[in-house]
């Protein structure tokens, strides 16, 4: 599943409703739909029976990244949204992900600072990014280089928004979202919230 970047914000923030291309995302993949046979029921069955991700889901990353998806130019390096509630089952799997492409994974690059619910949890869009808004910072300078932003689920596509608005205030270059699973239904219209 293709993920599209949001194009706006869901009310005026820092004096902008627009989000500004150079602070947007890549249009970025999924590997799956959350829950689906195959790749989608793996996903669910290791995040809530098994606790890490297995190898089959690196390797089939690594296929659609590398082979089917290509961005161009291609990353540079490997960071992942960070969970409090399950602090290495993400930042695990993008490691081993980075190993695999033959990228460098940097740890902690993108910190919560808070806990936050989960975004199928929140009512409108609103809420939802206000959810994530204040709960992650960027600890250091990117340097312009190319990232692969890995995360296990993408929903409202917030999370990546704020997270990929962020990398680029710290000079960021193009910043690729990649998930595990998809958790909405359909697609996104490109002009949506």
């Amino acid at each position: 599943m293709r993920i599209e970047p949001r194009k706006r914000f869901p009310y005026r923030f820092e004096d902008m409703i627009q989000i500004p291309e150079p602070f947007r995302y890549e249009a970025g993949y999924s590997l799956s739909i959350y829950g689906d046979a195959g790749w989608g029921r793996m996903v669910k069955e290791d995040k809530y029976e098994r606790g890490h991700f297995r190898s089959e889901l690196v390797a089939a990353s690594k296929d659609l990244i590398t082979d089917y998806w290509s961005p161009e130019p291609f990353p540079e390096i490997v960071v992942s949204v960070p969970s409090l509630r399950r602090p290495y089952l993400v930042s695990r799997f993008a490691e081993a992900l980075a190993k695999e492409i033959g990228l460098s994974y940097i740890p902690d690059c993108v910190v919560k600072k808070k806990e936050t619910h989960e975004q199928k949890a929140m009512k409108n869009s609103s809420m939802q990014f206000e959810n994530v808004l204040s709960a992650f910072d960027v600890s250091l300078d990117l340097g312009g280089k190319r990232v692969l932003l890995v995360d296990d689920l993408v929903d409202s596509r917030w999370t990546f928004t704020v997270i990929a608005y962020l990398l680029k205030k710290k000079n960021a270059g193009a910043v690729y979202p990649f998930a595990l699973s998809a958790s909405w239904e359909g697609g996104y219209d490109d002009d949506e919230s």
